[in-house]
């Protein structure tokens, strides 16, 4: 926990030191909602667990709903859905790649799983920095749709391997 603390306050100190430099970016912005999301987490015991709900980071603001947000999707999960949000989250995240994973074991993939994977991980990145749970959508997307298509490979594959089989059994016959 103090890690987590200490990386918010971390945060902070980097935003006020671009802003007394009269660096004023994007990304200073950025420091400050994931300092907030940090503090926001460990404000109570109710929002360390459940978070302020879906939505609920942008109620932070004096003139609330600006639709503002984390711009990372770890940072906005714990926010606003607390520790259980972030372990459930944090386990489908874990288990969709190991589904993936799975699906590429013997490096050998079609070229458009390989788009689907590429596309996957370049969103994955991406969120990390920008976005909200709604505006992810599209990584959600093409995290089903990588598994789907990792899964068809590698049904391609064993039925390939299965039929050179029957015909190695033919031939021995």
């Amino acid at each position: 926990m103090g890690v987590f603390y200490s990386l918010g306050l971390y945060f902070q100190i980097i935003a006020l030191s671009m802003a007394r430099a009269g660096i004023i970016q994007p990304f200073h912005y950025t420091l400050i909602f994931w300092a907030m999301s940090i503090q926001t987490w460990f404000s109570s015991i109710y929002n360390f667990v459940f978070g302020l709900g879906a939505g609920g980071f942008s109620s932070l603001f004096i003139w609330r709903d600006w639709h503002w947000y984390p711009h990372n999707l770890f940072f906005e999960t714990m926010a606003e859905l607390g520790c259980i949000g972030l372990l459930i989250g944090s386990a489908f995240i874990k288990k969709s790649f190991e589904k993936i994973k799975a699906g590429l074991h013997l490096g050998s993939f079609t070229d458009h799983t390989a788009l689907w994977v590429s596309g996957t991980i370049v969103m994955f990145f991406a969120a990390q920095f920008s976005g909200d749970f709604n505006d992810n959508r599209v990584l959600w997307m093409l995290i089903g749709i990588t598994i789907a298509s990792t899964h068809v490979d590698s049904l391609e594959r064993l039925r390939i391997v299965q039929n050179n089989s029957v015909k190695m059994v033919n031939v021995i016959e």
